[in-house]
């Protein structure tokens, strides 16, 4: 319902019924009824208004302690040109802190055994005859390598202990000596293992693994031994164990 104005100034208008009265300062004066015709076409579209100044900062988010957003994607939806912008949606994925190493798995059940190369025995049987020994070669007594392979073991023993002690060697030549004098062998010979198994005084055996080089052996190589020491007055058995296929 249109009120009239207690104060009004002079010139001010109010609409009522369809007519326009204006207060000239004594009375409000009637200026005739106004009609109301058609409501009119919607008028084009006005330009675009300049771009308003920036907004300011907002507050912080409170975010996550201990987890971060990862893989975010944005999606938009426009509308028809010219009319605005549709919903904005925000898509992620929040990945928590790494979690402990788990407990480890069982032990599998132990693999087959490997193949083992077989093993191979050289050996020699002396007499002392009841005299001490002095330095001796026994060219005379030769056993041949049956197969290529590696010394891994000298064994020296004596029915009856000694008194002083026996130094033994195995040596080696190639296969081509054979038939070849005992000095030649002693000469061009070389020391399995490079080094001598000890027999000790009041000992009547002992086992020795060879040490350092030339513990190769070839097919064919010829193995004698040579001796020193004293109180050897019974027989010495002498052997050496080697692997090879």
């Amino acid at each position: 319902m249109t009120q009239f104005p207690n104060s009004p100034s002079v010139g001010d208008k109010v609409t009522f019924n369809d007519a326009t009265y204006e207060w000239d300062g004594n009375r409000w004066k009637s200026l005739g009824t106004i009609a109301v015709g058609p409501t009119g076409a919607t008028g084009p579209q006005g330009t675009i208004g300049n771009t308003g100044p920036t907004g300011a900062t907002g507050a912080t988010g409170s975010g996550y302690s201990s987890a971060s957003i990862v893989g975010v994607t944005l999606q938009m939806t426009f509308q028809a040109a010219g009319v605005g912008f549709g919903s904005t949606q925000i898509i992620g994925r929040v990945v928590g802190a790494t979690g402990s190493d788990g407990s480890a798995g069982v032990t599998g059940p132990t693999g087959p055994t490997g193949p083992t190369e077989p093993e191979y025995i050289v050996g020699f049987n002396f007499d002392g005859q009841g005299t001490d020994l002095a330095i001796q070669v026994y060219t005379d007594f030769v056993r041949p390598i049956e197969v290529a392979g590696t010394a891994t073991e000298f064994i020296i023993r004596s029915p009856t202990p000694v008194s002083g002690g026996v130094r033994c060697s195995f040596r080696k030549v190639p296969s081509s000596y054979i038939g070849a004098s005992g000095a030649s062998l002693d000469a061009d010979a070389t020391t399995i293992g490079g080094s001598f198994i000890m027999l000790g005084s009041g000992e009547g055996g002992t086992i020795g693994v060879p040490g350092g080089s030339n513990t190769n052996l070839n097919a064919g190589d010829l193995i004698f031994m040579d001796f020193a020491g004293s109180g050897l007055k019974d027989k010495l058995q002498c052997s050496m164990r080697y692997r090879g296929s």
